[in-house]
């Protein structure tokens, strides 16, 4: 990764978000010159990681793509700002490391939970939200780069992430999942 470009982190989760992957490569052809100023660290999971990576190649767009990560603070903490799925561990993570993001929630997860998920960090203003039969890659590529260019609108989003992680809800639950790891890593 190149110091001084403007990372995104696109998270499909640990098997991938084919929608939100197929999005990425639509954008590919709308960044224009602002290309030039912008990377990626991608987890594509197994399925798409050849399509997107030989995409970011050939736009000439910097890019690490990988299937899935086991160790993912890394690449948190060279981001800029988040896109992706609001499962979860991905907003406990967000919230823990304190970032803007833009989450395209999964529509046929259980009780529509990642849409309440996703509402609920938009409600706190450390989101912007859009549905997956919504979101088009113009619109997308529009709202990173309105960001990208509003350091203090991310700033804003970054310290409401933090308080989520702060005020005990999406911070105890990774503090959760870390007991969880840490207790079957001793049992093991």
């Amino acid at each position: 990764m190149e110091e001084g470009r403007f990372t995104i982190l696109v998270l499909g989760g640990s098997r991938g978000a084919r929608p939100v992957n197929r999005l990425v490569v639509e954008t590919i052809n709308h960044w224009g010159d602002e290309a030039k100023n912008l990377q990626f660290i991608h987890c594509a999971g197994r399925d798409d990681v050849g399509i997107l990576d030989r995409a970011y190649r050939e736009a000439g767009i910097p890019a690490s793509v990988f299937d899935a990560m086991e160790t993912i603070g890394w690449a948190y903490s060279l981001a800029d700002l988040v896109v992706g799925r609001a499962g979860g561990a991905t907003l406990s993570e967000i919230a823990y490391w304190r970032l803007p993001s833009i989450l395209i929630p999964y529509p046929w997860a259980t009780d529509a939970h990642q849409r309440a998920n996703a509402r609920y960090f938009q409600g706190a203003g450390a989101a912007l939200v859009y549905e997956q039969d919504e979101v088009t890659a113009p619109l997308l590529v529009e709202s990173v780069l309105r960001l990208k260019e509003d350091r203090e609108e991310r700033e804003r989003m970054s310290r409401a992430a933090g308080a989520l992680y702060i005020s005990g809800g999406a911070g105890r639950i990774l503090d959760l999942f870390q007991e969880v790891i840490e207790e079957n890593h001793e049992i093991g």
